[in-house]
């Protein structure tokens, strides 16, 4: 069938992506954003001004282009996967030639290489929090830090947490979906719990809403735990909080990258911090916690209930723990045979 509509392959993406909208969660929606911005780049390169002259052959040299780019094989698997569904999309709003999505192969990569190790240790973690105990006690990067570690929750459950939903008395945080106002959890309604953290934290929180919590609301005049000046903290902020202090020359005074801090860019910026290698993001955060919790003996059916994972995707995504590790875990076990 041929396609009946002459639409710019700009026009198409910003279509795809309010149909998308509309139906995802924010998250999932964003994951489809740089992808099909990338192959849209790429066909106007190619000089093509309508999707009507997309053919298998343009998307097997985007494959080859986007290949040069030196992505992680989990990466480009999940690329062409996001490319793939976008195409299916313009061929059931009859832009492109039906049956072309179909020609589009997902590469297959092997098992190892499909999930990202990348991890903090429990000595970085404590150096940092060493670092923000002393220098920023009480901050908001020392609290949200400190929760996310603890709990090994997704950033997107920390910052959806209000101050209602922690409870100092009884020593513990409730993690709550609200999707109808702006803060869903990752499992909706499934991933609710409720998680018990330690009294150093809960003094760190008290601590943090008493002095240099700001007051804000957000737009359904609820009242965060996380805020900024003006609202409740958004994902992206919270990345360049984590990004800024997690660089090494700010919690040990040491570059392992041999690079001079006085004249290092990604040290002297705070703009600049995502340039650091050993920088991190936020779910380094939750894998470090995770394997953290693993390493001191919880077995993976509680690790899965505090932190809301499935023991598959634990033990296939999250779990670091070498053999050694596992064997000094299970040390306790042997006086009891």
């Amino acid at each position: 069938m041929t396609p009946n509509r002459n639409v710019h392959p700009r026009k198409a993406r910003r279509d795809f992506l309010t149909a998308k909208k509309a139906t995802l969660k924010h998250s999932a929606y964003r994951a489809y954003k740089y992808p099909t911005k990338h192959f849209v780049q790429y066909l106007e390169r190619e000089g093509v001004e309508s999707m009507q002259e997309m053919d298998g052959y343009l998307i097997e040299q985007w494959k080859l282009n986007r290949q040069k780019d030196d992505l992680a094989p989990a990466t480009f698997k999940s690329n062409v996967k996001h490319i793939k569904t976008f195409v299916n999309w313009c061929e059931s709003s009859s832009l492109v030639e039906l049956g072309i999505g179909e020609k589009i192969d997902i590469p297959q990569i092997p098992e190892a290489d499909q999930a990202s190790h990348k991890h903090i240790t429990l000595q970085t973690a404590q150096e940092i929090l060493g670092y923000l105990e002393t220098y920023q006690y009480a901050s908001r990067q020392h609290a949200l830090f400190y929760t996310l570690w603890e709990t090994g929750c997704r950033i997107s459950g920390a910052i959806a947490l209000d101050i209602g939903d922690f409870y100092p008395a009884e020593r513990k945080l409730e993690f709550v979906d609200r999707k109808e106002q702006g803060t869903s959890l990752k499992n909706g309604p499934k991933g609710e719990r409720n998680v018990t953290i330690s009294e150093e934290l809960i003094g760190v929180l008290n601590d943090y809403i008493e002095v240099h919590r700001e007051d804000a609301r957000d737009d359904y005049n609820r009242r965060p735990l996380f805020t900024t000046r003006t609202q409740r903290l958004t994902r992206q902020r919270a990345y360049k909080n984590v990004v800024a202090f997690s660089r090494p020359c700010v919690y040990t005074n040491d570059c392992p990258h041999n690079k001079d801090i006085e004249t290092c860019e990604a040290a002297q910026k705070k703009a600049k911090a995502f340039g650091c290698p050993s920088s991190t993001s936020m779910h380094p955060i939750r894998r470090g916690a995770i394997t953290h919790h693993l390493n001191s003996g919880w077995p993976k059916d509680k690790v899965s209930d505090r932190c809301d994972v499935s023991i598959e995707t634990l033990e296939k995504h999250y779990n670091e723990q070498t053999k050694e590790d596992e064997r000094e875990t299970r040390m306790k076990y042997v006086d009891r045979l």
